[in-house]
């Protein structure tokens, strides 16, 4: 039972625990996946507005200006580093 002061502990540990099981199963894709079949980047890419609009239509949580412009920045930087065309390692 949640303690009165905090009454969204419990919710944040469902929250916790579901995290830590999608990242697992997402790193064991990756492992498995034939070289370039998934990339990590692209989960990583989708988390962000994935879970901006998830707590919009579940929490009502408004969604920061902020949130758009790094977005929008990590997305420009991808690009970029796309168009160069250079290998990287991870």
């Amino acid at each position: 039972m949640p303690e009165a002061g905090n009454p969204h502990k419990a919710t944040m540990a469902v929250m916790f625990a579901v995290g830590a099981a999608v990242l697992a199963a997402a790193d064991a894709v990756i492992v498995r996946a034939p070289d370039g079949a998934v990339h990590p980047s692209v989960i990583d890419f989708l988390r962000l507005p994935l879970v901006a609009f998830g707590g919009l239509a579940l929490f009502g949580e408004h969604i920061a200006l902020t949130t758009f412009l790094g977005g929008g920045l990590i997305c420009c930087a991808a690009l970029l580093a796309a168009r160069s065309g250079k290998a990287t390692s991870a």
